[in-house]
C-alpha cells in the first residue's frame, strides 16, 4: 500500500474529520475523493444482519434521508452543472450519482400514483424546496430551470457536503 505525506496541519483536519465520523482519515480521503467522482465508490446494500453497517451503505429496506437526496442535488447542480441546470438533467444526474453510491434503495423507483413520479423523483424535487426555503436555489428561476444562489453555488464546492456523519 504507497504511503503519502500530508502537513501537519492536514492531518490534524483529517484527524478530526475521522473523529467525528467515528472513522479514519483514509475513510475521510476516500469520501472526499467518491465525492469528486475521483475514486469509484465500493458501497453496495449492505446485509441487514450486519452490524458494522457504515453511514454510507443503506441496509435494504431502509429509506434514504432526505438530507442526502438534497446534499446531491446541490452537489450536481454546481459541479456538473456549473449552478444551472433543467429540472430533468439535475435530478437525473444526482439520481445516477447516489445509485452508483448504492444510496437508493429499491422503493426508490416506485412511481407514485399521485403525480407519476418515481419516489426519488419526488424526494428529490421535496429536496429542492427545502434547498430553495434555505436560500440555496434562487426562487425566481425562469420555470424548469433550478439555479443556484451565491451561497449555493458555495456550498456545492465543499468537499464535505456528501461526506456521511
Amino acid at each position: 500500500m504507497p504511503k503519502i505525506q500530508v502537513d501537519d496541519d492536514i492531518f490534524e483536519g483529517l484527524q478530526a474529520l475521522a473523529t467525528a465520523a467515528a472513522n479514519t482519515p483514509n475513510a475521510v480521503l476516500r469520501q472526499i475523493l467518491e465525492a469528486q467522482g475521483v475514486v469509484k465508490s465500493k458501497v453496495a446494500f449492505s446485509d441487514s444482519s450486519k452490524s458494522d453497517a457504515s453511514p454510507w451503505k443503506l441496509r435494504r429496506s431502509s429509506r434514504t434521508p432526505q438530507t442526502v437526496y438534497k446534499n446531491h442535488l446541490l452537489f450536481v447542480i454546481g459541479t456538473r452543472f456549473n449552478g444551472r441546470a433543467s429540472r430533468l438533467a439535475a435530478i437525473e444526474a444526482a439520481l445516477d450519482l447516489m445509485q452508483t453510491k448504492g444510496l437508493l434503495p429499491a422503493s426508490a423507483s416506485e412511481v407514485l400514483a399521485s403525480n407519476g413520479q418515481t419516489k426519488a423523483e419526488s424526494t428529490m424535487a421535496w429536496g429542492r424546496n427545502a434547498l430553495k426555503d434555505a436560500g440555496l436555489i434562487k426562487p425566481d428561476s425562469p420555470r424548469g430551470i433550478w439555479e443556484l444562489t451565491p451561497a449555493g453555488l458555495k456550498k456545492s464546492k465543499d468537499p464535505l457536503l456528501l461526506v456521511q456523519p
